[in-house]
């Protein structure tokens, strides 16, 4: 009998929906035979931090409609030869492939649903959602987002990332995970990573690490900036907003934003180099919005931040507060005064801060590797092999 192969279906290989799909990839393969297949439709890359080599990955360039009825039959033929697929969001170019292969080539289907993809639209006025579901020239759009999501009941099994999204879709927990040896604190030394990108050796470092994007709350963290900058206290802190993406247009509205602001910005970092980068923080923000879209997700960048022992300060949204019960500080979303009193509180209490990067780096050993992700993930595909 040959090895089993796992096709692993990304919506948009180009972007950072790769992210979660790369992390499945890396647990699954230490058994299995797995690829990750996906249509680009973002300049024509895969996205940077994931395109690493560690993963097989084949993709076919993304169009839009009416030309993807017949360019994207290309995704059939990777999949095919696959043992089980594993379709990463419920979006027609990884789910609708996958209910496709499940059809017509009777391979298991899972699921990962690690967004509320719909939600993500009632972000929108009524208006904005009308022209946004009348546009059927994106594969991915409103319109056939929310009917992928009428389908979810037609996988075999279900993954989520949050219990907002299991009480939603049913299926199995599966937190985002990491590497516990390569995100290992006594590997790396702070100092010489910030003299690497040119950080100040002499002041505390604040770290925001991710894809900026809407929900992410980094209009809070800079009125919070500015907010600190204001006080007249003995603390100056310098910040680091790392994983920018310089082609999207919200980089430089950040840059215009904060640049009277003792910040730097650094752009998309490489999995393997987040590890160090956290290194050099002194303390991890993690300023979720309080939107539709963000009561289901979990930042993977917050696991990132507990296996390094990092100080956190974070949002109350979502699985957070659960997440950072006793190993970390929440405070409410979109509240530029609380996140300012938080990280205050922990740069004038060092060892506060320490106490609280220990416990947060014991959880994540206990809850949140790839080897715990291993324990899940592993026996849910010999089942739905059987």
């Amino acid at each position: 009998m040959g090895i089993t192969r796992i096709s692993i279906l990304c919506h948009d290989v180009s972007d950072n929906a790769l992210g979660r799909a790369y992390i499945l990839a890396r647990v699954l393969q230490r058994r299995y035979r797995v690829t990750i297949i996906g249509p680009k439709f973002y300049r024509d890359r895969i996205w940077p931090p994931c395109d690493t080599g560690e993963v097989a990955i084949e993709s076919i360039r993304g169009t839009r409609h009416p030309g993807w009825l017949v360019h994207g039959r290309r995704l059939f033929d990777l999949v095919r030869g696959s043992d089980v697929v594993y379709a990463v969001k419920a979006r027609p170019t990884s789910f609708g492939v996958g209910l496709w292969a499940q059809k017509h080539l009777g391979c298991p289907l899972v699921l990962d649903i690690d967004d509320w993809e719909v939600g993500g639209y009632l972000d929108y006025p009524t208006w904005r959602r009308w022209l946004l579901a009348a546009n059927l020239s994106n594969p991915n759009g409103y319109t056939f987002t929310r009917w992928m999501e009428h389908r979810v009941r037609e996988a075999d099994t279900v993954t989520t990332v949050s219990t907002f999204l299991q009480s939603r879709y049913g299926g199995i927990l599966v937190p985002h995970g990491r590497d516990r040896d390569l995100f290992d604190p006594t590997h790396y030394d702070g100092a010489s990573v910030r003299q690497q990108h040119g950080l100040p050796l002499d002041m505390p470092l604040l770290l925001f690490l991710g894809t900026p994007r809407r929900h992410k709350g980094l209009d809070t963290l800079l009125q919070t900036l500015e907010r600190m900058g204001s006080h007249s206290g003995p603390q100056t802190v310098h910040t680091v907003i790392a994983g920018v993406d310089w082609t999207h247009p919200q980089a430089k509205t950040i840059a215009d934003r904060a640049s009277q602001l003792p910040l730097t910005m650094l752009g998309m970092q490489p999995f393997a180099e987040v590890p160090a980068l956290l290194a050099a923080a002194d303390m991890v923000v993690v300023p979720q919005s309080s939107r539709p879209f963000s009561q289901g997700q979990i930042p993977a960048k917050l696991i990132d931040a507990m296996a390094m022992a990092k100080p956190i300060v974070a949002s109350a949204v979502s699985d957070i507060p659960a997440m950072l019960d006793g190993c970390g500080l929440t405070v409410p979303p979109e509240d530029p005064e609380a996140l300012a009193n938080a990280i205050e509180t922990l740069l004038s209490n060092r060892a506060l801060g320490e106490a609280l990067g220990v416990r947060a780096r014991q959880r994540f050993l206990e809850r949140y590797t790839w080897d715990a992700m291993a324990e899940m993930l592993l026996p849910l595909i010999d089942q739905v092999l059987r």
